[in-house]
């Protein structure tokens, strides 16, 4: 945290093992010989011998070609199914499946987010176009956070129907419009609704999701700068998750749009930003500063990705691998074409030529322990976070018993 209040953050994300070079966070784990990493190198040297006569079944392989370091089959996958204009939000919702029950549903999220942040010109606006990865996202958003949206917007809805209700006749008789009565007569009750809803929600944000956020946070953050990262979080949020239901409002919504450009994440970005009008109402404070903490909370609030994650159950996963072999069986011509070379292996799983191998128990304990490692990274990395947050917390009370001293000190001026 800059003087100024201003947030910085880090590419690093909760789990990973690489040195961070951000300028606020390093998290690095990577010589840390944990309780459990000490008794599975002892396990592992016992059953070592055994591993390489097991041969993995059909469903490993598979997983593991979706899984890997830039994944051929996924990159097929998302350009044949996903890419195309008259793609079918099915085969979204299997893929998204497949890697949830494998608990790497953040996995895929982030690697997408972060082949669009690579490929997109450096001139145009991240995430504004129906790319593979916004595509995935808005069907990750309608599948796994539908709740948290409707926490936040129910209450917006409320006192539009409420508007309608009171004023049918007269928007019958056209003496008026929806929007302009909205506008006129509402938008200071939904604003003060919003701020209340967003500040009192915020907390309940999925942990996936925040930790999805603040990885591409990070990411934008690195390559393109701090003004970037926060446009990010504009568009991943609002643009594309809170504001849609409320498109039929379009003067509502611009006017929510232009409030939201006056938010950047900062502690007083209201008395150091001047670039912006400065903010004339009660409920136009209220709201961007619910949506300043609202960002300020994804960028170092706590992840607890760690600890609400409880692991797989594995009929999900024979059901989902069940899944996306029927959609690759049937889509082979288009996955096929883009894969190219070497596709035969995956042409032998779907078609059943590979002799059938159930998943062995060295392969399920390797998996089961590996996750076992990962959560324990994970933990000690948002121990890492917490103590940092802490430390930011009471530099923000620093700057805040500045403030107050001199505004009393002004006062006291002033009254002299």
């Amino acid at each position: 945290m800059t003087p100024d209040g201003s947030i910085c953050s880090s590419k690093s994300s909760i789990g990973s093992h690489n040195t961070c070079q951000s300028p606020i966070y390093c998290c690095s784990t990577e010589g840390i010989n944990t309780p459990v990493k000490k008794y599975l190198h002892t396990v592992h040297r016992q059953v070592d011998r055994h591993v390489n006569t097991l041969r993995p079944s059909n469903e490993e392989v598979l997983a593991s070609m979706f899984l890997e370091k830039n994944s051929r089959l996924l990159y097929s996958y998302s350009q044949a199914l996903i890419s195309k204009s008259d793609y079918n939000s099915y085969h979204i919702r299997i893929l998204l499946k497949f890697f949830k029950s494998r608990g790497k549903l953040t996995h895929l999220i982030t690697n997408l987010s972060d082949i669009e942040i690579e490929t997109t010109n450096y001139n145009n606006e991240l995430f504004r176009g129906n790319s593979v990865f916004t595509r995935v996202f808005s069907e990750y958003l309608k599948n796994y956070c539908n709740e948290f949206l409707q926490l936040i917007i129910s209450p917006i809805q409320e006192i539009i129907k409420e508007v309608k209700t009171k004023n049918q006749p007269s928007i019958l008789t056209g003496d008026d419009s929806l929007n302009g009565l909205l506008l006129a007569c509402t938008i200071k009750d939904v604003l003060e609704k919003m701020a209340v809803s967003i500040t009192k929600n915020t907390c309940l944000l999925p942990p996936h999701l925040r930790y999805i956020l603040r990885h591409i946070y990070n990411s934008v953050y690195l390559i393109r700068g701090e003004e970037a990262s926060k446009h990010v979080l504009e568009t991943l949020i609002f643009l594309r998750f809170i504001l849609p239901p409320l498109a039929q409002t379009p003067q509502l919504l611009k006017k929510l749009q232009s409030l939201l450009k006056m938010a950047n994440g900062k502690i007083f970005s209201r008395f150091s930003d001047d670039k912006h009008e400065t903010l004339t109402t009660r409920e136009e404070t209220l709201f961007i500063s619910s949506v300043n903490t609202f960002y300020r909370g994804i960028i170092t609030g706590p992840l607890s990705f760690a600890t609400s994650f409880k692991g797989v159950k594995r009929s999900e996963q024979d059901e989902s691998y069940n899944d996306i072999v029927q959609v690759i069986r049937s889509e082979m011509n288009r996955i096929s074409s883009v894969f190219g070379d070497g596709f035969e292996t995956v042409f032998d799983i779907v078609k059943g030529k590979k002799d059938v191998v159930s998943v062995n128990v060295i392969n399920a304990a390797e998996e089961m322990t590996s996750w076992m490692i990962d959560r324990e990274y994970e933990l000690e990395g948002e121990n890492k976070e917490l103590r940092l947050s802490v430390d930011c917390l009471k530099k923000e009370c620093c700057i805040l018993r500045q403030k107050v001293m001199e505004l009393q000190t002004n006062e006291l001026n002033s009254s002299n």
